[in-house]
């Protein structure tokens, strides 16, 4: 045996356990990589030689846009507009912020914008007490709440009978 007490740990994994962590090191080694060839360019670039790093650098990442406040009101109106009867939860809504116009929002900025716009009267819960939200209707009618039934399948107890002390 070795004295090297991390191998005699790594020993103690079976062998398929092992590859996976090989494989998750080797992942994390060119994660590395990939980060030290951005720094290097960004430091090429700070320092004033960089012509070549700058224009890969702009090749290389796609750029990304910051949420500015007031910034994703208009964008999450034209998602939610493109499926006016779907329920949407901020996250997709994030998501789709992302995908279609490069801002990087934090669900919670998108959370609050969709509130605010639900106070508007712009959005709306799909039924009391629901989440996510959908455009809000136009001519005022919109899904009935989903109500609990009073009995189930025939010879089943109701509701009623259900919590009646025996």
């Amino acid at each position: 045996m070795t004295d090297d007490l991390f191998l005699q740990l790594l020993l103690r994994q079976s062998a398929q356990r092992l590859r996976e962590l090989r494989g998750e090191a080797v992942a994390t080694v060119e994660r590395g990589q990939r980060d030290v060839r951005y720094i290097d360019m960004a430091l090429e670039i700070k320092e004033g030689s960089g012509g070549t790093a700058q224009a890969a650098a702009r090749t290389d990442a796609r750029p990304k846009k910051t949420a500015k406040p007031g910034s994703t009101r208009e964008p999450i109106m034209q998602i939610v507009e493109t499926d006016p009867d779907r329920v949407w939860l901020p996250s997709e809504v994030r998501d789709t912020l992302r995908d279609r116009y490069g801002i990087d929002a934090p669900s919670n900025t998108v959370r609050a914008t969709m509130k605010r716009l639900l106070d508007e009267g712009k959005f709306a819960r799909p039924y009391e007490g629901g989440h996510g939200f959908k455009l809000a209707s136009t001519n005022g009618s919109g899904p009935e709440p989903p109500t609990e039934a009073t009995s189930s399948a025939a010879g089943g107890f109701g509701r009623q009978d259900a919590l009646a002390p025996q």
